[in-house]
């Protein structure tokens, strides 16, 4: 038996629940998913970026950009006042950099929705860049969690780019969607 498996993106992105999708005056997408049964909102931001985009002279500013936007803003002058802004308000802040995104959730009550969203505006269009070293350093360890006790590569993405000649993925990104599986 032959079965063929191809990577399609549907037409005008289709979204299979209820929700509200605009685009601002700026060209940021907002998709707006109402569910007026939970007891906490959530608003993600998605951005293109990630070493998929990198080149080798600037390979993991995505990752170190998402860890400094932690460190403060023009209102919450330290990351411990940041953390406590949003905690105050019942919020949860999460970052996280993929090889080909990137993602900010803010997680909150519903009556902390505008307050809190208010803060997470803030701290991504204005970050503070303070204690630069720090994060270096803890960007540094965080690398080294890719590799195993002898120093090898162990990560899949890291392996995959190795694999296809350190080129970047979008480069290359067609053999990834062509995939024919024999039973």
């Amino acid at each position: 038996m032959r079965v063929a498996v191809r990577a399609t993106r549907p037409a005008k992105y289709r979204f299979p629940v209820r929700h509200q999708d605009e685009v601002l005056s700026n060209g940021l997408r907002v998709i707006v998913v109402p569910r007026p049964t939970s007891n906490r909102a959530v608003v993600t931001m998605l951005f293109r970026v990630g070493s998929r985009y990198e080149t080798a002279e600037d390979n993991g500013i995505s990752h170190f950009l998402e860890h400094m936007l932690y460190r403060g803003s023009p209102s919450l002058k330290t990351a411990h006042d940041q953390a406590l802004a949003f905690e105050g308000l019942g919020a949860s802040l999460y970052a996280a950099t993929q090889a080909d995104y990137g993602t900010m959730n803010l997680t909150m009550p519903p009556d902390s929705l505008a307050q809190a969203t208010a803060l997470f505006a803030e701290v991504v269009q204005a970050p503070r860049f303070s204690s630069i070293e720090t994060e270096r350093g803890i960007v540094r360890e965080e690398i080294l969690e890719d590799l195993d006790d002898e120093g090898r590569q162990i990560d899949a993405d890291n392996l995959v780019r190795e694999l296809v000649g350190g080129c970047l993925l979008s480069a290359r990104a067609e053999i990834f969607f062509g995939v024919t599986a024999r039973a």
